[in-house]
């Protein structure tokens, strides 16, 4: 009488060294199985990457440097969010502030809001 092989269950194929009697290890193994599907599946549910997630830090830091410096000019916020991406600025080459910022020049456009700011303060 020749012996068949049996064929292997599931935990053996996919660990191969798991002990089929043991109820802890099968148990890990079911949470470590779960654990994958999940986390798989965020990656498929993971939103796209907003621009500001792809944006340089020192971008970043630069524009929130203008818009404090720009916030002391104009004090309401949507008019100075306009401002900053729609207003050619004559004085630095007729671009926006935003412009600006991207080609590396946010050091000129600060000193040149400091410099509106404190004639607008010493000609009041």
């Amino acid at each position: 009488m020749t012996s068949r092989s049996a064929r292997p269950r599931a935990y053996e194929v996919l660990t191969g060294w798991m002990m089929p009697c043991d109820p802890l290890i099968l148990r890990r193994h079911h949470w470590q199985v779960r654990l994958l599907a999940w986390w798989r599946g965020a990656q498929r549910r993971r939103p796209k990457a907003d621009s500001s997630a792809r944006t340089p830090a020192h971008l970043l830091r630069d524009t929130s440097l203008v818009l404090a410096a720009a916030r002391r000019v104009e004090p309401d916020r949507a008019r100075r969010l306009a401002w900053y991406r729609e207003d050619p600025i004559v004085a630095l080459g007729s671009r926006t502030a935003e412009e600006l910022v991207a080609e590396g020049e946010a050091t000129r456009l600060i000193a040149l809001i400091h410099a509106i700011d404190a004639m607008e303060r010493g000609g009041s």
